[in-house]
């Protein structure tokens, strides 16, 4: 006995105000109903095929085969938390990277439907499709895979799809499991013309800390002097223990991820530290940091290409702050050259 798990590849949704939209780009499948006497009726459906190509399953040999759909978010209107979700089987082929609701496949009903409550958001929700698996596995009716809709009006569900995280599934147990025997190996081609050169790899980086610092104060307006340099593995960027700046020799894409342990502020409401270039702050991302619990933190993505660069990490809260005594690492600074 064993169990398949056949992740879906090609699947979409299709949305009936937008018949010639296809949405194969989307990170989500979503399924939703709105009839009204208005012109903003629509609704939306959600196809989805899995091929059983590389598998020799036998119709006599599958004991169950459940559908899994993960739940992204659910949207009932009305007084219950509960809802339904029709599945279609289709009857023509359709190509997810373009298929849109003007050339939607046929389906035909089948009594298969998924419950999904407001409780299931962010979970897997499964349905047992045994027999139309197996008609599927013996051809009875060709694979061209399933649609999905809602049954109720004013309701809206979004599942994840194979492009995300959260791949819809289904997990077949069957007696036994063949993959398809391998087929004979085939003459090998004529080498083809060798491609251009691509752009080198690169990704070297550097850790400086403050540890045991004997003046547990920074004034406004200072940089931090990390006093240890627990590693420099890129010889594009210095480090001056002296002064605590860096200095970047190559241009390039840098990530900057840094954090200060705070033991008082005075009469500070909001802390800021700021990343600094030659005493000019930088245009960074997240640069002046986040208090998080006795920590400020933050990081910078830095493009650059103007050289050369002096980087320190400097106080701009307004007012002295007092390092942490509870730890021996007051601060934690690491670089990394992307590229």
């Amino acid at each position: 006995m064993s169990f398949i798990k056949i992740n879906s590849n090609k699947d979409t949704f299709i949305v009936s105000k937008e018949e010639d939209e296809n949405f194969s780009n989307c990170d989500n499948l979503i399924v939703s109903k709105r009839l009204c006497d208005c012109n903003n009726s629509f609704a939306i459906r959600s196809l989805i095929k899995f091929d059983f190509d590389e598998y020799n399953l036998k119709e006599s040999e599958i004991e169950s085969a459940k559908l899994y759909l993960h739940t992204d978010s659910v949207n009932i209107s009305g007084m219950t938390s509960i809802s339904k979700v029709k599945l279609y089987r289709n009857t023509d082929a359709f190509d997810f990277k373009t298929v849109t609701w003007n050339e939607a496949p046929n389906t035909v009903s089948t009594e298969y439907e998924i419950i999904v409550s407001v409780n299931d958001k962010d979970k897997y929700v499964s349905l047992d499709i045994t027999s139309l698996v197996k008609l599927w596995v013996e051809n009875n009716c060709y694979n061209y895979g399933i649609t999905l809709e809602a049954i109720y009006n004013y309701v809206t569900i979004i599942f994840s799809s194979s492009r995300s995280g959260f791949k819809p599934y289904l997990l077949i147990k069957s007696k036994e499991h063949h993959c398809k025997p391998k087929g004979v190996t085939g003459a090998t081609g004529a080498t083809g013309a060798t491609g251009a050169t691509g752009q080198s790899a690169y990704l070297c980086g550097l850790q400086i800390q403050l540890k045991n610092n004997d003046s547990n104060i920074l004034i406004d307006g200072s940089n931090v002097i990390f006093n240890n340099i627990i590693g420099n593995h890129c010889s594009d960027v210095l480090y001056n223990i002296c002064t605590g700046e860096l200095t970047i020799l190559t241009e390039g894409l840098y990530f900057i991820n840094w954090w200060v342990g705070i033991g008082g502020a005075g009469p500070i409401k909001e802390l800021a530290f700021s990343i600094e270039n030659n005493d000019k702050s930088i245009e960074v991302l997240g640069g002046s940091g986040v208090f998080i619990g006795g920590q400020i933190t933050g990081n910078a993505l830095i493009n650059i290409s103007e050289l050369p660069i002096h980087l320190k990490l400097v106080n701009v809260s307004g007012a002295e702050i007092e390092y942490s005594s509870n730890t021996s690492v007051q601060a934690d600074l690491t670089l990394l050259k992307i590229k």
